[in-house]
């Protein structure tokens, strides 16, 4: 039976190279959604348009992935944005509640609620940075999202491994040094590793 692979923020970048990439194996079901997405299907995907910072937009497009293939073994949490990189003193209250609704609010809530769908063993992969790992001057605001990233991965190996579902945090340097199609390939590898070769930390290239 093809894995079902959920992937969020589908409409560019690394999620857009994941959702097109992991189609093209065999073995993958791959579900996207983006709140820019399109409603599309096929044989071996789905688009929808969601928005997981929404608990019931997320729940909708839960219920259509289960309706069509019967549940969720991959969640890829890659959505999320940059913001400005400027001094901590900066940043307006707005700024952090964007950065904060989206790239932590919105990545735990589709996790959440993924967990109700998911079989075991389940997998979580979230995309974190290489500021997830370490700070740096005039990028306060993202590197504290990416190290929340860190700690939910962490967590989730911590209290649910036992019970068939793990994670893994992949952390790319700037995408100028590794190539999108090389991350997500990658990705792909971790996917396809057995349970018993679970890598909880991934770094990858140059810090951003």
């Amino acid at each position: 039976m093809s894995k079902v692979i959920l992937v969020t923020g589908i409409s560019y970048g690394l999620g857009k190279t994941l959702y097109e990439r992991l189609q093209r194996n065999p073995g993958f079901f791959v579900a996207g959604i983006a709140r820019t997405a399109e409603d599309a299907g096929g044989e071996g995907f789905m688009s929808m348009k969601a928005d997981i910072t929404d608990a019931k937009s997320s729940l909708t497009a839960l219920e259509r992935v289960k309706a069509k293939r019967g549940g969720i073994d991959v969640l890829i949490n890659n959505a999320g944005i940059v913001g400005e990189f400027k001094r901590m003193q900066d940043y307006t209250a707005d700024e952090v509640t964007k950065l904060i609704e989206i790239n932590v609010k919105g990545t735990f809530l589709i996790t959440q609620k993924t967990l109700g769908y998911m079989r075991r063993p389940g997998y979580i992969i979230n995309i974190g940075s290489t500021r997830s790992i370490t700070g740096a001057p005039n990028k306060t605001l993202y590197s504290m999202t990416k190290f929340a990233l860190r700690g939910l991965t962490q967590s989730i190996n911590s209290e649910m491994k036992k019970d068939g579902i793990y994670s893994t945090i992949v952390c790319p340097g700037s995408f100028g040094t590794v190539p999108l199609e090389a991350i997500a390939a990658e990705i792909e590898n971790l996917i396809n590793l057995p349970l018993e070769a679970h890598v909880p930390e991934l770094i990858m290239g140059g810090m951003l």
